[in-house]
């Protein structure tokens, strides 16, 4: 694609940061992407990639030290970022309060005694056990 074929398809085609319905009642999203259509692994992997970089800007944001949690538990902070998104990462108070007195047993506990784990366990998910035990 020439760089004025870019240039023209993204000015026609506009912007939409969220969903919309175009004039084919096709749900539409960014600059004319189908999302009825199936997505390939290229995309999705794309589109994953850019939510792991955001939520790990977000988890350095709380916690600017995580680097030196060591890696399981930087995993387990990531992946309950990456679940839960900021807003609702940050109702775990207790917990994030433990983790700055690097209470890692008791940072292990809030994230087990909270809703987020037994939503887990309620759909036979591994992931919350897999979170408590490597924050331990």
């Amino acid at each position: 694609m020439t760089p004025s074929q870019y240039e023209m398809l993204s000015r026609q085609e506009g912007k939409a940061a969220l969903p919309y319905y175009d004039t084919g009642g096709h749900l539409t999203v960014g600059k004319g992407h189908n999302l009825d259509e199936p997505m390939d692994d290229e995309l999705i992997d794309l589109i994953f990639d850019y939510d792991a970089r955001k939520h790990l800007r977000a988890l350095m944001h709380v916690f600017p030290d995580v680097s030196t949690f060591g890696e399981n538990r930087m995993n387990a902070l990531l992946s309950m970022m990456f679940m839960l998104g900021a807003t609702r990462f940050a109702g775990f108070k207790k917990m994030i309060v433990a983790i700055r007195k690097k209470d890692w047993l008791t940072a292990s506990r809030e994230a087990q005694d909270s809703e987020m784990y037994r939503n887990l366990k309620a759909l036979g998910s591994p992931r919350g056990d897999e979170i408590v035990s490597l924050l331990r």
